[in-house]
């Protein structure tokens, strides 16, 4: 009965007491073997100290002024110029990163996870430092290119700076203790009955308790306080040994990184100079367009200006000079346009086109005369004279109509007329007939091609007859093999007329029909 109130009094029950004991044999084992392990502790660190500010950036240095851009004309007399740009400025030094403070390490006896000291501030980056200025443009205008000795020019850019120190980091916490344990002991309590003293301890549980030093074991100090007696019990707590021991460490706190030192500057470039022969700079005028009419009245100047970069500038100028030894030349070319009237037609008679001329950068003209006009060109020193002899008006050209079949039934002949009736004042004409299949109204395959090159004053080539403007086309048996019966098909003519300043003015018409269907008005559609 009594025992049955102890196990009451430590949560077991009567039932239970068996198993309980298994329990306590089973655990007990598994403590014996582990009394004299270590567990190391792979927690997350908590940090002590407070970390260290970062050191301020230091300030870029300025960048240098430009020199300011001149004009100069050169003379007999010695003149000087200092168009140099300005040094930049250093770029300040940065500060030091400070330390971590507070870092005295807490008491480890009590600490049950890992510790991480503050970490030390970073140091400052160094400022950039300043570019020098660029030296100023140039423009000099000379007569004689003996006159450039006489200037002394320095363009030179400015100096540039250094860039300023980086500093470093800070120094993090440090560790007083790197490492620790923390100890768990093991103690059983035990039971006997009062009245029978010889009757041996019964295990009745076991508990773990937080040793009371974390280095040497002390027994008395490490046990526990003793249960409840009741008066047919007494009752012990018995050290097994140490159940575990935790392992924890101390990381020292990182040191802040070191700043960066600043870049240097860059030194500033050269002024660029253009040279200038003459006061000022000419008004281009590269193009020009306008009607014959109005054109031929009146000559017409070009004129183009042409940059050319060159080297030796630096012997062209007053000994002393600073300056690059690359310079830009100005080289201007001219000419001028006339057009001559030189036939008899005039100029309604030939449409009055417009012509257009545009000069080159080596000085010639690039003129673009309409291909319906007949002319010569003559290219002089300082002037392009452009005769106008003979031509067309072009609203005579691509005129070709279709006018029907032979007999209006036969597809192995065919009628063109020429309504500008241009043959004779032509260079040539070529007339290309295609036959080709057709489904429908689309056009399909090529099945045969005749070409005829016709010259004016000149018998015409086989199967073409002409008779003032009228063309009869005769193919003889060459298209044959595909006329048959109900076939549906399509000439695609292509007549290209050449003009005797080798223009080409092309003109084509795409005529449908069904063979042995041909009708008196077959159906054409002009290219």
């Amino acid at each position: 009965m009594k025992l049955q109130k102890f196990m009451l009094l430590f949560g077991l029950s009567t039932t239970g007491a068996i198993v309980g004991k298994i329990l306590l044999k089973f655990s007990l084992l598994t403590l014996i073997l582990s009394i004299f392990a270590v567990t190391s502790i792979s927690a997350q660190s908590n940090s002590f100290g407070v970390s260290g500010r970062s050191g301020t950036d230091g300030r870029d240095g300025r960048s240098g002024l430009s020199g300011k851009e001149q004009i100069i004309r050169a003379s007999n007399q010695a003149i000087a110029y200092d168009l140099s740009g300005s040094d930049g400025d250093d770029g300040e030094n940065a500060l030091l990163g400070e330390n971590a403070s507070q870092c005295q390490q807490p008491d480890v006896r009590d600490i049950e996870f890992n510790l991480k000291g503050a970490r030390g501030g970073d140091g400052g980056n160094g400022g950039n430092g300043g570019n020098g200025g660029n030296g100023g443009n140039a423009t000099i205008y000379f007569d004689e290119l003996s006159q450039l000795k006489n200037i002394l020019l320095k363009n030179n850019g400015g100096r540039p700076s250094r860039g300023g120190i980086g500093r470093q980091g800070g120094s993090g916490c440090t560790c007083q203790q790197p490492a620790w344990k923390i100890s768990y002991c093991t103690w059983e309590l035990r039971s006997q009955l009062l009245k029978n003293e010889k009757q041996p301890w019964q295990a009745v549980q076991q508990k773990t308790f937080r040793c009371s030093s974390n280095h040497d074991f002390n027994r008395e100090e490490a046990r526990p306080k003793p249960v409840r007696s009741d008066e047919n019990y007494r009752y012990s707590w018995n050290y097994i040994g140490i159940a575990r021991q935790n392992r924890y460490i101390c990381e020292n706190g990182d040191q802040g990184q070191n700043g960066r030192n600043g870049n240097d500057g860059s030194l500033g470039a050269y002024g660029r100079v253009w040279l200038v022969q003459g006061s000022t700079i000419p008004t281009e005028k590269i193009s020009h367009t306008e009607k014959i009419s109005t054109l031929s009245a009146k000559p017409i100047q070009f004129v183009k200006n042409n940059w050319l970069d060159k080297n030796g500038l630096r012997q062209l100028l007053s000994q002393g000079s600073n300056v690059p030894d690359s310079y830009t030349l100005l080289d201007t070319k001219r000419q001028s346009l006339s057009v001559i009237w030189a036939t008899e037609k005039s100029f309604t008679d030939l449409g009055d086109p417009a012509m257009k001329a545009t000069i080159t950068d080596s000085g010639t003209l690039d003129i673009a005369i309409p291909g319906t006009l007949e002319s010569t060109v003559d290219n002089q020193k300082d002037t392009t004279v452009v005769k106008i002899i003979n031509g067309i008006h072009p609203n005579r050209l691509q005129q070709f109509q279709f006018k029907g079949f032979y007999l209006f039934r036969d597809p192995t002949k065919i009628y063109l007329e020429d309504r500008g009736n241009l043959l004779n004042e032509l260079r040539q004409v070529n007339i290309t007939v295609s036959l080709y299949e057709r489904n429908s109204n689309e056009i399909g395959d090529n099945l045969k091609k005749l070409t005829y090159a016709i010259t004016p004053r000149i018998q015409p080539p086989s199967g073409v007859a002409i008779a003032n403007n009228s063309y009869t086309l005769d193919f003889g048996e060459a298209f044959n093999p595909w006329l048959k019966p109900d076939t549906s098909l399509a000439y695609i003519i292509s007549i290209d007329q050449i003009t005797k300043a080798g223009a080409t003015y092309n003109t084509g018409m795409q005529v449908k029909f069904v063979a042995g269907k041909i009708n008196t008005n077959p159906e054409v559609e002009r290219n």
